[in-house]
């Protein structure tokens, strides 16, 4: 009986060692194979300057910046006032999409004192994720919106 149970020690090891191995391809396999699930390409650079964009974002909670997004038609007005309800003037905006493909990053221009516009591209319908960023005197605002966007 003594000698039964001491031979089932090594296939256990063995088995082990082969559960071991084989979830070890396995999962090269899959590193190797299966298509990168990042959605942000430049999300390397974006940490690395992760600190820069804490401050940035500091400065313009203190300043106690809001806005308000209309969409137009095609057309996205935002509305930039300061705590104090004044117009922020001479701020730098961009519009850019979560997914890079879609449409290149807009320049939002300023059409009268604290608003900003952009025209959207003609082809986009349906939930648009994007990003819209304001930059002035080392202050930045940064808000992701959804756009509901109708069909043409």
């Amino acid at each position: 009986m003594q000698r039964t149970d001491s031979r089932i020690y090594p296939l256990l090891i063995c088995g082990l060692v082969a559960l071991f191995l084989g979830f070890t391809g396995w999962s090269i396999y899959r590193a190797v194979r299966a298509e990168p699930n990042v959605l942000d390409p430049e999300y390397y650079s974006r940490g690395l300057r992760y600190n820069q964009t804490l401050l940035e974002r500091r400065a313009a909670a203190s300043l106690g910046w809001k806005m308000v997004a209309t969409l137009e038609g095609r057309r996205l007005v935002i509305e930039l006032a300061g705590s104090d309800r004044a117009a922020v003037r001479g701020a730098k905006g961009s519009l850019r999409p979560a997914d890079s493909t879609v449409f290149p990053t807009l320049r939002l221009r300023e059409i009268s004192p604290g608003h900003y516009t952009a025209s959207l591209p003609a082809q986009l319908s349906g939930d648009l994720r994007v990003r819209i960023e304001f930059e002035r005197q080392g202050a930045r605002l940064v808000r992701d919106l959804l756009l509901a966007l109708a069909d043409d």
